[in-house]
């Protein structure tokens, strides 16, 4: 716009028709550019309403608004790193794939661009969207045998307990006395042990009762299988294995199959700062323990006290985590010695070591020696520890990280029923005779 004035002025001054000339077309295309500078900024939206899930991967059309030039979007939050994409503004509508992860709640993607005019005269100020949380539930399955805890609390239930009531199973032939139901009576009994028929005799069942569970998770860290992103440098793909994935996966198959058997299940984490899901039983609440489980992330208030998780008497508890710290190892202990039941499960997923330098193989080795006597110690002291790598991935003792000997969960939980489960002695039988 300078140079044209000035030239249109000094041909004016000096006579000069060339000089005109020469500055009419850059006035021209100062006008051209100022006038391009008013058109409407570039807009770029995502139509999730249409959007479509197939395995691992999130389609989701890709609108572009833009009158002319090119489109420079960039896509966060969706992987290990960013992916940049040159568009030309005349796509109006363009398939997005993401990458979802295999559980939890986390923002998938989200969106910044620019417009660039096609002369690259202009370019448009950076535009930032709000990013796109996205929710995946972990998967439903069922054990076939689980244990049970020493003693079992409610009035409900399908196992049965040590008390007398109404159930199935017989616990004593017993005289009548107030407050027996008179169709307890057993007349073959009373004909056998009564021959003058002076006393009656009652047939008394063990009543049914219902097994309290509590679920803890270790939220401390959640570490992927690629042990290199552990140290920093590089971030874990959303479609990798975690320890905090499989305690998801592994308490919602614990979970669903305590509840399917008329348990009560309850859910709180290991060093959690909010408060947990008491124990219950029914459809609900598998769907709120599925939530919270989902809602669970690693832990980064690593300044706040820290507060241990307060459980029922007489439950069953099993911790998920992978022992990569004390505080595993210091609760199952302490619950163990006050009288609970306690059952460790090892979720740490198998290794990939590919990408250490020297320095994080040596740091590895002794975090992994470390967790190893953290895991040797809970069985010395009577609890069972067992390991979970996935459903399609068994525990091998040659395993970077895997403990020698150590059971998958399934077969551990199976082996422990077969063990608690003793066929009742039935007691004597009394005579007031």
């Amino acid at each position: 716009m300078l140079l044209g004035t000035a030239s249109l002025t000094a041909g004016l001054i000096a006579g000069r028709a060339d000089v005109v000339v020469i500055g009419i077309p850059l006035l021209l295309m100062a006008a051209a550019a100022h006038h391009s500078s008013r058109h409407p900024a570039v807009k770029v939206s995502t139509a999730d309403a249409a959007a479509v899930r197939d395995g691992q991967f999130y389609t989701v059309p890709l609108n572009i608004d833009a009158q002319g030039g090119v489109v420079a979007i960039a896509v966060t939050g969706s992987g290990s790193k960013p992916y940049n994409y040159l568009l030309d503004a005349s796509q109006r509508s363009v398939p997005l794939t993401i990458e979802v992860p295999l559980s939890g709640q986390r923002d998938i993607y989200a969106l910044s661009w620019t417009g660039i005019s096609a002369d690259a005269t202009m370019i448009q100020q950076n535009e930032v969207g709000a990013p796109v949380p996205y929710t995946v539930l972990p998967a439903i399955d069922r054990l076939a045998a689980l244990p049970l805890p020493p003693r079992l609390s409610g009035l409900t239930g399908d196992h049965s307990s040590r008390r007398y009531g109404d159930g199935g199973d017989l616990r004593d032939v017993h005289p009548f006395r107030p407050g027996d139901q008179l169709r307890r009576i057993d007349w073959r009994a009373t004909a056998r042990l009564s021959p003058e028929q002076s006393d009656l005799y009652v047939r008394r069942t063990h009543a049914t009762s219902e097994a309290a569970v509590m679920l803890v998770v270790d939220t401390q860290s959640d570490l992927s299988s690629e042990a290199a992103t552990w140290y920093g440098g590089q971030l874990p793909s959303p479609l990798t294995f975690s320890s905090l994935h499989l305690a998801r996966h592994a308490a919602t198959l614990v979970a669903a199959s305590y509840l399917h058997g008329g348990d009560r299940v309850g859910v709180t984490e290991l060093t959690g700062y909010r408060r947990g899901l008491r124990a219950a039983g029914g459809r609900r609440q598998l769907e709120l323990i599925r939530m919270r489980l989902t809602s669970m992330r690693a832990s980064n208030q690593l300044d706040k006290p820290q507060q241990d998780p307060v459980l029922p008497p007489d439950c069953l508890v099993m911790v998920f985590s992978p022992f990569m710290n004390d505080d595993g190892e210091r609760l199952l202990l302490r619950w163990h010695r006050s009288g609970h039941a306690v059952i460790g499960v090892d979720t740490l997923p198998q290794l990939n070591t590919t990408g250490l330098s020297g320095s994080e193989e040596l740091a590895l080795r002794m975090e992994l020696m470390s967790r190893k006597d953290r895991i040797e110690r809970a069985a010395q002291s009577g609890i069972p520890v067992f390991g979970w790598r996935g459903p399609d991935n068994e525990s091998a003792d040659d395993e970077r990280g895997a403990i020698p000997g150590q059971l998958p969960l399934p077969v551990g939980l199976h082996m422990l029923n077969r063990t608690a489960t003793r066929p009742r002695r039935t007691a004597a039988v009394r005579s007031t005779r």
